[in-house]
């Protein structure tokens, strides 16, 4: 991805949101805003991207973030499939 693209796996041994606690969830995504203000200093940034995949989708199988630094033309994409 671009440059800057940094995962957060918190400690805690989960998979997905939903089992987190709500303390936790707030200290999570407090230090993902934290982290954001850093990128847009340092990055320069357009914009960015947070996800999570979860339940089966989750390619390391504990609870992680990603903050995507996003740049105009930057090749990112989401394809939405019409059913």
């Amino acid at each position: 991805m671009n440059k800057g693209h940094l995962p957060i796996i918190p400690k805690i041994d989960v998979l997905d949101f939903d089992e987190l606690e709500d303390s936790l969830l707030l200290k999570l995504t407090l230090l993902s805003k934290k982290i954001l203000i850093q990128l847009k200093k340092e990055y320069n940034l357009d914009g960015y991207t947070i996800m999570q995949n979860g339940g089966d989708f989750n390619d390391i199988g504990h609870l992680h973030v990603h903050l995507f630094p996003r740049y105009h033309n930057d090749g990112f994409d989401w394809v939405y499939r019409k059913e």
